[in-house]
């Protein structure tokens, strides 16, 4: 065997020490390695946890929301509910010592339904509201008078007597100083009510509907004489509307 002179046993020993510290590094980086798949098992982990929860609260929200959603419903229902011998009569001049009930004989008399101050439980007018127009102009019309009735059938015989008033208007009751208006029966609805009741009336608008009207508190529209009648009683139902 040739011994080895000094310079390539010094040579052997720098690459046997760069061999050693590769290892080393090799060792280090493993570890590393090791250690980040670690964190990121413990990660995945966890957002397997964070993302099971989140879909459980919200399903939970989603819940509540229907929830609310519904006791809403529940709550408008029965607010309407409570309107149900209810009337508003609208396009009447506010006048000085004005008698409401005097006011609803005497549209009564105008579509041949005879009534009493017996058939009135209470009557008044309503608050009076400004509106604004699309043009952003604001005005403020005479607020309608709400009456409610004793009886549900006079209620009934009011209400349907409604189209008598076609071409009538206020001259027609002893209102000759003030300017000529319409007269309008309606139901009186819950505000959720009139809101989805306008909804209607500018899809009717914009469609070319003939007829809309109310029903206990739910909106109705016909598309013509010939058409069945639609009752919509949620925005989704103006939706499906649409979309067809």
């Amino acid at each position: 065997m040739a011994t080895l002179t000094a310079d390539q046993l010094k040579k052997i020993i720098e690459k046997t020490n760069k061999i050693d510290g590769m290892e080393a590094s090799l060792q280090n980086l493993s570890d590393q390695y090791d250690k980040l798949m670690k964190d990121y098992n413990s990660l995945k982990t966890d957002y397997a946890t964070l993302n099971k929860e989140y879909k459980a609260l919200k399903g939970q929200v989603l819940q509540s929301s229907n929830d609310i959603n519904a006791h809403g419903i529940a709550i408008n229902d029965l607010e309407q509910y409570s309107r149900r011998d209810c009337l508003e009569i609208r396009g009447i001049p506010v006048t000085d010592d004005e008698e409401t009930d005097e006011i609803v004989e005497k549209v009564g008399d105008l579509i041949d339904v005879n009534i009493d101050r017996n058939d009135i439980s209470i009557s008044h007018r309503l608050s009076d509201k400004a509106i604004t127009r699309k043009d952003g102009t604001i005005f403020k019309r005479d607020p309608a008078i709400i009456v409610k009735f004793t009886k549900r059938s006079t209620r009934e015989d009011f209400y349907h007597a409604r189209k008598k008033l076609h071409k009538r208007t206020t001259r027609d009751i002893g209102y000759n100083r003030q300017r000529e208006h319409p007269i309008f029966i309606c139901e009186s609805l819950t505000a959720s009510n009139r809101q989805l009741f306008n909804k209607c009336l500018e899809f009717k608008k914009k469609h070319r509907y003939k007829f809309i009207w109310t029903h206990n508190g739910t909106t109705c529209l016909r598309k013509d004489s010939n058409s069945p009648v639609i009752s919509i009683k949620t925005d989704n139902d103006i939706r499906r509307l649409q979309s067809s």
